[in-house]
């Protein structure tokens, strides 16, 4: 988690980035063995577009499929 908030740091801007760590709280399968806590260990990252970025995709001119790899 602090990798990929210090590479916004470093290449952009952490204004609006909120780094937590959920793993051990809510995790997506039980922490019942190795194999499950690596499924736990995970990033989830939440765009939350502005007015600009919302007007700009009713243009066309946002290629959401991009966005889902």
């Amino acid at each position: 988690m602090n990798a990929v908030y210090d590479w916004f740091d470093q290449n952009g801007s952490v204004d609006y980035v909120v780094p937590y760590a959920l793993g051990e709280t809510d995790p997506l399968v039980d922490n019942n063995s190795v194999d499950n806590r690596k499924r736990n260990r995970r990033l989830e990252i939440y765009l939350v577009p502005d007015e600009v970025m919302i007007q700009q995709a009713k243009k066309g001119r946002i290629n959401i499929g991009l966005m889902s790899r």
